[in-house]
């Protein structure tokens, strides 16, 4: 009789174990995937900035503008010879945006497509190389055309 009912407690014993080790696992996988998800869309935010500006990608593209809430990094491109536009992108209200408008037309950030959330957001331009700086990371982005830089 005690070596059944050893058995039926072991057993026992064993099969709590063995739920609790699931509920762990459960557990960790679901904290796993939520950081992946994360990264994922970090990642996804600083590659669309970096393909908008692979997309302006010309000689004498790059300006430095003022937004409405700091440095906005603009980028020109002169259409049939005569017509500028501008693809702006800075910061409004904890997002970055993006503005495509007549060159030096007044900034509109309420008619500005929204990027990604952020309440930073800060570039630099040095030698074919724009580094953006936003609340997900720094990305680095290197201009294909030479003297991308307008003077």
């Amino acid at each position: 009789m005690t070596n059944k009912f050893f058995a039926v407690v072991l057993f026992g014993l064993f099969i709590v174990m063995l739920l609790l080790a699931f509920l762990v696992g459960i557990n960790v996988y679901r904290t796993l995937d939520t950081m992946a998800q994360a990264e994922r869309t970090e990642r996804l935010d600083q590659a669309f900035l970096a393909n908008i500006i692979h997309a302006n990608d010309m000689a004498d593209v790059v300006e430095v503008g003022e937004g409405p809430e700091g440095k906005a990094l603009v980028l020109r491109e002169t259409l049939d010879g005569e017509t500028s536009y501008e693809t702006r992108i800075y910061a409004y209200q904890g997002n970055i945006v993006e503005e495509y408008v007549l060159a030096d037309s007044a900034y509109v950030p309420e008619k500005a497509i929204k990027l990604s959330d952020s309440d930073t957001f800060d570039f630099s331009y040095d030698n074919g190389l724009i580094t953006i700086t936003t609340d997900d990371g720094t990305a680095a982005v290197a201009l294909r055309s030479k003297e991308g830089e307008r003077s």
